[in-house]
C-alpha cells in the first residue's frame, strides 16, 4: 500500500507496489500529473500506515496511463508509475458480475464489485488502492457510491490489463 500525496502533504489516492520500480493506481488519480514538470508536486509514500507520517518518499520518473482511459469514464482506469531505484484494510467479498450490474448498470467485464458491510469500504482518498485475494492483487479502487454506505465499491480488474502491463514490466 502506498499513499499518493500532493505537495508532499495532502493524501489524495492510494496505490500498490507491484515491483521494485512500479506502483499501480487508478488512472484518474494522476491526471493532473501527466507531464514531467508536474511530478515535482507528486510524492509517493511507502513504509508507513499512518497519513501523519511520511515514511519513504519517492517521486515518479514516468507516468503511464492506459491509452484507452478517458477522464470522464471509469473504464480502463489504470495507471502504472515508474520510480527510481495508519492506512487501513478491510475484508471484502467480491460480487458476481450480475449482482454488480444490478447496482451499477454500466459496469464492464474489466471491473469488479466488492462489498463488506455498512460502515466499511473504500472512500474517495482510497482510489487506486489494491483489492487483494490470496496475496494477489486483483483490482484497483476506482469508484465508490457513497463512502461505506451499503453499496459495493467498483475496482478495475487487473487481470484484464496484464497484456498492457507486460509491455512495461514482467508480470
Amino acid at each position: 500500500m502506498v499513499s499518493l500525496r500532493r505537495n508532499n502533504v495532502s493524501h489524495f489516492c492510494g496505490g500498490s507496489i507491484i515491483s521494485k520500480r512500479y506502483i499501480l493506481t487508478a488512472g484518474h488519480c494522476l491526471l493532473p500529473f501527466t507531464d514531467p514538470e508536474s511530478f515535482k508536486n507528486l510524492t509517493v509514500h511507502t513504509g508507513t500506515n499512518r497519513l501523519s507520517k511520511s515514511g519513504y518518499v519517492y517521486i515518479p520518473e514516468e507516468v503511464i496511463v492506459h491509452p484507452d482511459y478517458g477522464p470522464y469514464l471509469i473504464y480502463n482506469d489504470i495507471y502504472l508509475g515508474e520510480f527510481p531505484d495508519k492506512l487501513q484494510k478491510v475484508n471484502l467479498k467480491v460480487y458476481s458480475q450480475s449482482k454488480c450490474k444490478s447496482v451499477f448498470l454500466t459496469v464492464k467485464s474489466s471491473q469488479i464489485c466488492a462489498f463488506s458491510q455498512l460502515g466499511q469500504g473504500a472512500c474517495h482518498g482510497d482510489f487506486g488502492s489494491p483489492l487483494v485475494a490470496n496475496g494477489i492483487q486483483i483490482g484497483l479502487s476506482v469508484y465508490v457510491r457513497p463512502c461505506a454506505r451499503g453499496f459495493p465499491d467498483v475496482y478495475t480488474r487487473v487481470f484484464s490489463f496484464t497484456n498492457w502491463l507486460a509491455q512495461y514490466i514482467s508480470v
